[in-house]
């Protein structure tokens, strides 16, 4: 039985960057929408929550495909509020630690088994990657890469991408963004995963590439 009980993916977003007039989690990057990744490495888990927004029906009717148990918090002020108002309305009822995921990041999957593992620890634990993505939150890290120490939006090797395993006290209801109130609880563990987020057109067209060039992806 896996520690890891409750996922929140926070999809209700417009996904303006990206300007495909499609929530980012129904994307399609290398054959698939990038919430069938985002499932299929969730299996396991018991609680799987997708906050929606946007077309919000059409996420319902994706992902209730794969995924018929699905729990549907709708943040029918998506235009106007944040990600991390989304994600206070996803975690409401919990009292157990749970795992977030933005709904445009597709973790690798042998990287995100050891990511769920390192979870078992049940100490607040976030994911951080190496530099890649056209519009990133960027990680500071220690000399061995195993504590957050700030995140930023000033360039740094290592960036934040929006997947991180936390208790729902954390989470409050503020027009920030979702890193900003990580900042309130630095340091942090931290883990490194191989995963590929899809922001912006630039983001899609060099994921595309690499899932169709051999990278694995679940």
């Amino acid at each position: 039985m896996p520690s890891v009980k409750h996922v929140v993916i926070t999809a209700a977003g417009i996904g303006s960057r990206l300007g495909m007039n499609l929530p980012k989690c129904l994307v399609p990057v290398g054959g698939k929408c990038i919430i069938d990744y985002q499932l299929a490495l969730l299996d396991d888990i018991e609680d799987v929550r997708v906050v929606i927004g946007f077309r919000r029906e059409q996420v319902i009717q994706h992902v209730k495909t794969l995924r018929p148990d699905a729990i549907f918090v709708c943040n029918h002020q998506y235009a106007t509020t944040t990600t991390l108002q989304s994600l206070y309305l996803g975690v409401q009822g919990l009292k157990d630690p749970f795992l977030v995921i933005d709904g445009d990041v597709i973790p690798e999957e042998a990287s995100f088994r050891r990511f769920l593992s390192a979870c078992e620890r049940n100490m607040p634990l976030t994911a951080i990657a190496p530099a890649a993505s056209t519009d990133a939150v960027y990680a500071v890290v220690d000399a061995e890469a195993r504590t957050v120490e700030t995140l930023t939006r000033t360039e740094s090797p290592w960036e934040w991408p929006g997947i991180s395993y936390l208790p729902p006290e954390m989470i409050e209801y503020k027009k920030t963004f979702v890193y900003q109130q990580l900042e309130k609880h630095l340091p942090m563990a931290a883990f490194p995963l191989e995963c590929w987020e899809v922001d912006t057109p630039g983001d899609l067209a060099r994921v595309s590439q690499q899932l169709t060039h051999g990278r694995t992806a679940p």
